[in-house]
């Protein structure tokens, strides 16, 4: 946002003579480019702790595929003790929307395990967090949390803002209510 900000006054300095550029401006806007990263607003749901360390204690393996800034998230995982729940190696990030080949890396999968009876769950809020994973294969189950996203990646569909969460229609897509309900679907 603000090399574009930038760049915009010198187009304007350029075409017109004319000096527009504030140092306000910038600091503006960059405040409001931050506000995605202002990790330290966030807080665990009610619940979800509890339900990732009992996944985890009862033998599953729990792993984290997350879309963020690789720059800011090791500060936001310390702030809400990600540690504390996933292994470091068992984290996840990437700076765009999630892939098949992302969930592919982050669950371990490979071809030959198809059949073996192994279970691959991709779990989130958003489609990006479900649909990509189960593209890979028949082996591979959704557990979708829906819930409303002010994401880069959600598209609002006509007559819907961004903040209303949409359904996932698909036969190995589950959609609970609350993270609370994933030790009954698992």
């Amino acid at each position: 946002m603000i090399e574009t900000y930038r760049d915009l006054c010198k187009r304007i300095k350029w075409e017109r003579n004319e000096d527009v550029y504030d140092l306000a401006h910038e600091e503006h806007i960059r405040k409001i480019g931050d506000q995605p990263f202002d990790y330290e607003r966030l807080k665990w749901i009610p619940e979800a702790k509890d339900v990732l360390k009992k996944l985890r204690f009862d033998g599953h393996q729990i792993r984290l595929l997350t879309s963020y800034d690789k720059e800011v998230f090791p500060k936001k995982a310390e702030f809400l003790d990600i540690y504390d729940i996933f292994d470091r190696k068992d984290v996840f990030v990437t700076e765009f929307k999630k892939t098949k080949e992302n969930f592919v890396t982050a669950g371990g999968w490979k071809k030959e395990f198809d059949g073996m009876g192994y279970r691959w769950c991709a779990v989130g809020n958003g489609e990006s967090d479900v649909r990509p994973a189960i593209e890979i294969s028949e082996e591979w189950r959704g557990i979708y949390i829906p819930h409303g996203s002010t994401s880069q990646y959600i598209r609002g569909r006509r007559g819907m803002d961004y903040w209303s969460a949409i359904s996932i229609d698909h036969p190995r897509v589950v959609t609970i209510r609350s993270i609370a309900e994933l030790l009954r679907v698992i």
